[in-house]
């Protein structure tokens, strides 16, 4: 790679350009003991590249990872999961009332806490995403988004889609405006520190949508709340901050 007399002659004038040559060969050790035929003996020595191993997952983790992308209903039965884990009681108010008793609808809640225990565990397995994220939706999602104003902090329950892609939260935000006829409309961005960007893994009818999930339990410092118009009604801007 490099010549003795070369090596030589710069390292008898400056131990800067070793530095130099062995950072960009991944040479370990000090410049001053690593001099002439020493260090082209060193340079000479391939670098190990340590590969990723790649991520797999379990037969039950894929399922889950597909309920997820499959409907909003499975999706929300993950998210109902999380937070019965910690307010069974209260959660199971509201788990799908219509479903039947509460006998009917105990299982299935239990059910759910599972699925979320699994999804957990997929998560925990990817890469954490840093940057911004954007979602666009209602408040009937997340009705304490309404109320937010800057310098609070806000603790997000369950995990939550958002995309790196701001088109697509406004394509979401168009469709629960114009199809679904909703109100109370937000567009969320999001700094966002200890995502997962999930899309690598989504059917290819979703891959375009850029999905990052940010888990339940996260903290965000409200930086601004405007509002601006748009498809003939008011909507939230709420800037987010992960802390």
């Amino acid at each position: 790679m490099f010549s003795e007399a070369f090596v030589q002659w710069r390292a008898g004038n400056t131990n800067a350009l070793v530095k130099k040559i062995m950072r960009l060969a991944k040479v370990k050790g000090k410049p001053g003991k690593l001099v002439g035929k020493a260090l082209v003996e060193k340079l000479k020595t391939p670098v190990k590249v340590v590969k990723k191993k790649a991520v797999t997952f379990s037969p039950k983790e894929q399922v889950t990872l597909k309920s997820w992308f499959n409907s909003a209903m499975t999706a929300n039965d993950i998210r109902y999961g999380e937070l019965a884990r910690k307010n069974f009681d209260d959660v199971l108010k509201n788990f799908y009332p219509d479903f039947g008793s509460t006998k009917v609808r105990i299982p299935m809640l239990k059910s759910a806490i599972e699925d979320a225990k699994v999804f957990n565990k997929v998560l925990n397995k990817l890469p954490k995403h840093k940057g911004i994220v954007f979602r666009g939706g209602s408040y009937s999602d997340y009705k304490l988004l309404g109320e937010l104003k800057p310098g609070m902090t806000w603790k997000q329950g369950a995990s939550v889609s958002t995309s790196t892609s701001e088109s697509v939260a406004s394509d979401f935000l168009k469709h629960a405006a114009k199809n679904l006829k909703l109100d109370d409309l937000y567009m969320l961005e999001v700094k966002a520190k200890t995502g997962v960007n999930i899309s690598k893994y989504a059917p290819e009818q979703f891959k375009n949508q850029l999905e990052v999930v940010m888990r339940g339990n996260t903290k965000y410092k409200v930086v601004s709340v405007t509002n601006f118009k748009k498809y003939g009604k008011t909507i939230k801007q709420i800037v987010l901050e992960e802390v």
